[in-house]
């Protein structure tokens, strides 16, 4: 059952891709001429039209490029995108699936990502803290018992420069 998602997700891929590189070459239009056109990289373009999803950036630019190649090459931009939209949803369901320990929610993922950032934080706030306490303390203890702290010493001189007058 697996296999099935996958595979349907995979052969998805390659038949947008193969649509893509149809209505290019329809307008015999090359990559490098789609690539200058749209500022596309040629080998995104290529892997494009090979359906090879892994060998593409993250989706949100291959969304980006889709609605490109679909302004330049005159083609309904919704349809493609939707297209699209399906066959990542079943890449996404199929890896879920494949993942040991069985699904996982990509928002619990998120959520325990961002509480290991909030710990971290956490800690070096404390860690902080506890340095400048514990400097403050010991600039304080390093005045001998016997000896009188500079505070304590620049107070009695300003007592006795007034008494003096």
């Amino acid at each position: 059952m697996q296999r099935a998602v996958e595979t349907d997700s995979r052969v998805d891929f390659v038949k947008l891709g193969n649509y893509l590189r149809g209505e290019r070459e329809a307008r015999s239009m090359t990559l490098c001429e789609l690539s200058r056109t749209t500022r596309i990289p040629k080998q995104c373009l290529e892997a494009l039209e090979r359906g090879a999803l892994a060998e593409l950036p993250a989706r949100v630019y291959v969304r980006g490029f889709l609605k490109s190649c679909a302004r330049e090459l005159g083609l309904a931009t919704a349809e493609l995108l939707h297209r699209f939209d399906q066959a990542a949803r079943e890449v996404d369901e199929s890896a879920e699936l494949e993942q040991p320990g069985g699904l996982v929610n990509p928002q619990l993922r998120r959520l325990f990502t961002r509480q290991r950032v909030g710990v971290a934080i956490g800690i070096a706030v404390v860690v902080l803290v506890a340095a400048t306490t514990l400097g403050r303390s010991r600039r304080s203890d390093a005045s001998a018992p016997g000896q009188k702290s500079v505070e304590q010493r620049d107070a009695g001189e300003g007592y006795r420069s007034h008494r003096r007058s």
